[in-house]
């Protein structure tokens, strides 16, 4: 994912930021080992389909808002979506209302 986002950053003059994770953190690296341009080109990916309720989360959070929709449907039976946004702007509206307007 990271070779993408760096294409995506020169490919597009007005997607400049990208925020890798520090250290030797690497709890989100299995989620998007396999990505595809087009993926991150969407600069959002549903982790989780949930019903009424959804974590929008990014970075290091993920794997917190995992463990919290695991927490919430164990202690209170709530399926609960999780959605990991990595890009805010620009947001293709398409891709919003098809992620979003579930919820």
């Amino acid at each position: 994912m990271v070779r993408a986002l760096v294409k995506l950053t020169l490919d597009k003059p007005k997607f400049r930021y990208v925020r890798l994770e520090r250290g030797t953190d690497k709890s989100c690296v299995d989620f998007y080992k396999d990505s595809t341009p087009e993926l991150v080109e969407r600069g959002m990916s549903t982790l989780h389909n949930g019903h009424k309720v959804c974590i929008t989360t990014s970075g290091h959070l993920l794997p917190r808002a995992l463990k919290l929709r695991d927490a919430l449907k164990e202690s209170h039976g709530l399926d609960v979506g999780v959605v990991d946004l990595w890009k805010i702007k620009p947001i293709d509206p398409q891709v919003f209302v098809d992620t979003f307007g579930t919820y």
